[in-house]
């Protein structure tokens, strides 16, 4: 047949010896010696190609055999697609390209099974919504923190004036002990008017102003109170909410609750039990109804949970203090639609390595999924750290922040302040009225003031605290004031501080993984892993005097890195140099963080 087209298509000339005919029984273009100058067009109108003898069909593919195959050695044109096509055939190319595609494939099921395993092994990042989630807090007591009217008591405005050293030393959540009016028979934990600043420490625009400037330095405020919609209101960023596993009580009050076996102390001679936790409160904590209580008051906080800048809510934080349940009731609280976590003490008590390690392996191990962990070594019902334990402050400090999850300082901590002496003439904690004042050394021991004495931020007149005659303060300021304070130990506590927060924010840290490597009595080392970024081993010095510690690594290796890293925190001042972990010194009360890169 006789194609045929109403438009003229050039067939083409190759160069100036051969050019393009079209092979109709071949359907495809062959190559024929040049016979004419002329170009040949396919028209309808005018030229038909006749159809070529098989003989001149054999020829001219002879001809196009041996120009793809080279056995014309004066052929210079490029090959056309069609003798691409045939040559990329043969055996000797086909089988490389083959190899080539399944190792491109190959490769493509390797990234991709990275990218997933980076994506389940990598935690998010907590965003500015959850600011909680690895934020710092710390707890102030009103009457103890500053004095800006010179009447012997810490107040609102004394505060304000201190929020600029609380963001030097990293600080975002603020944590404030009750303001609201109270007759003082338990410092602040009684309460006569819910939604009125006690007088004692300012007044609501002084609060007000307190709040605004907290929200402008980018921190965010907790309150230790319990009517929600009125504080709310106030633009609080959460609360703290105290003993909310006491609130119900079963209805079965006839009967009596039994005894403790941990810790039963019973005098058979006079019949008296010694503590409260001597019983099992089975019918006076944990009831069931606690738990719809913290639910209902979940959903009162979202209606106040304002927009971000991405479009999603702010949560407002709901922090309880169980103390008192077990570790299983206590973590309940935590669960979805209650409070976002419950206080932790597991780093209170024992100083031992063995005994510490135990505690945080079990707290992450039975924590609820994708909950918040909280740590603290202080508050205002404990001694203070440094006089618990009198050396380790340093150390205690480094455990904390770098720990998964948040941390919760209590004021004055952060510079190694110590317990002050109470007798019972300057006692103002309830818990020792009831004593006779011949009993002091009992009183130092049991009374709460010890840890509550103001917060000393100079070698001046009454640490800085207040300009108030010093009979005039509500407690005593410690009289070891003068070497521990805030202007003092600037460079040292509080750039380890500094140093930590700063740590703080390397990825490794944001994650909730954790391995304990050694723990021994006096010893406490650990590694914060995440694939693809540093490894930091964390080694600490319980002990008040020099260890030797030959760490071996071992069947736990930390994920194949090499064992000499680069100490980047050390609370003994030198950082930069290399260091090998198989053979570490660490002096009394040392801590160090050594990082190594893949």
């Amino acid at each position: 047949m006789v194609g045929k087209s109403k438009d003229k298509k050039q067939v083409s000339e190759w160069d100036s010896t051969n050019e393009f005919e079209f092979d109709v029984m071949a359907s495809s273009l062959v190559y024929k010696p040049k016979q004419t100058q002329s170009t040949v067009f396919a028209t309808s109108s005018s030229a038909e190609f006749a159809v070529p003898t098989i003989h001149e069909r054999t020829n001219t593919q002879a001809t196009r055999r041996r120009r793809i195959h080279n056995d014309d050695p004066g052929s210079t044109r490029a090959m056309g697609k069609n003798e691409l096509l045939i040559l990329s055939s043969k055996p000797m190319w086909a089988y490389p390209r083959r190899a080539a595609l399944v190792m491109l494939f190959l490769t493509y099921i390797i990234l991709f099974a990275v990218a997933v395993s980076m994506l389940v092994n990598t935690p998010p990042c907590p965003t500015n919504n959850n600011w909680y989630e690895l934020g710092i807090g710390y707890q102030i007591l009103p009457r103890s923190f500053r004095d800006s009217n010179g009447d012997g008591i810490g107040d609102i405005n004394g505060i304000k004036e201190k929020l600029s050293y609380l963001k030097d030393i990293g600080v975002s959540i603020i944590w404030l002990g009750s303001v609201s009016q109270t007759p003082y028979q338990d410092l602040g934990y009684d309460v006569s008017n819910f939604i009125e600043i006690d007088p004692m420490i300012g007044t609501s625009e002084d609060f007000k102003n307190l709040v605004d400037e907290i929200h402008k330095q980018g921190a965010f405020y907790m309150l230790s109170s319990d009517v929600l919609h009125y504080w709310l209101s106030q633009n609080v960023d959460g609360f703290f909410l105290r003993h909310v596993n006491s609130i119900f009580e079963s209805n079965e009050l006839n009967r009596d609750e039994p005894v403790n076996p941990i810790y039963y102390t019973y005098d058979n001679e006079t019949q008296i039990l010694k503590s409260y936790e001597e019983l099992s409160h089975i019918y006076t904590r944990d009831q069931q109804e606690v738990y719809q209580l913290l639910k209902t008051w979940r959903s009162v906080m979202q209606e106040y949970e304002t927009m971000a800048g991405d479009g999603e809510s702010v949560r407002k934080l709901l922090v309880v203090d169980v103390n008192g349940s077990n570790l299983t009731e206590t973590l309940k609280y935590s669960t979805e639609g209650m409070a976002d976590y419950a206080f932790n003490y597991a780093l209170y008590g024992s100083l031992s390595g063995t005994v510490l390690a135990s505690k945080i392996e079990e707290w992450l191990r039975v924590k609820p999924e994708g909950s918040i962990t909280s740590w603290s070594i202080g508050s205002a019902d404990n001694h203070r750290i440094m006089s618990r334990y009198n050396y380790i402050s340093k150390a205690m400090m480094t455990l904390l922040l770098t720990l998964p999850g948040s941390a919760v300082l209590y004021y004055g901590d952060e510079i190694g302040m110590t317990d002050i002496p109470v007798t019972h003439t300057i006692s103002r904690d309830p818990k020792i009225f009831e004593i006779n004042e011949t009993y002091d050394n009992l009183i130092n021991n049991i009374s709460r003031d010890a840890a509550r004495s103001p917060m000393q931020w100079s070698s001046n007149i009454n640490a800085g605290f207040s300009d108030a005659n010093s009979e005039n303060l509500w407690l005593p300021i410690n009289s070891n004031y003068i070497d521990v304070n805030a202007e003092v130990r600037n460079l040292t506590y509080l750039k380890c501080l500094r140093d930590l927060v700063s740590l703080r924010g390397k990825r490794t840290f944001k994650t909730d993984q954790l391995r304990i490597l050694r723990a021994q009595k006096d010893v406490l080392t650990y590694a914060r892993e995440l694939i693809g970024y540093p490894t930091y081993f964390v080694a600490i010095n319980l002990a008040d005097f020099k260890i030797l510690d030959r760490y071996y690594l071992h069947n736990t290796d930390l994920y194949g890195v090499s064992e000499i890293g680069t100490v980047v925190f050390n609370t003994n001042g030198e950082i930069g140099n290399s260091v090998d972990i198989r053979n570490l010194t660490l002096e009394a009360d040392q801590a160090l963080i050594v990082e190594f890169t893949k």
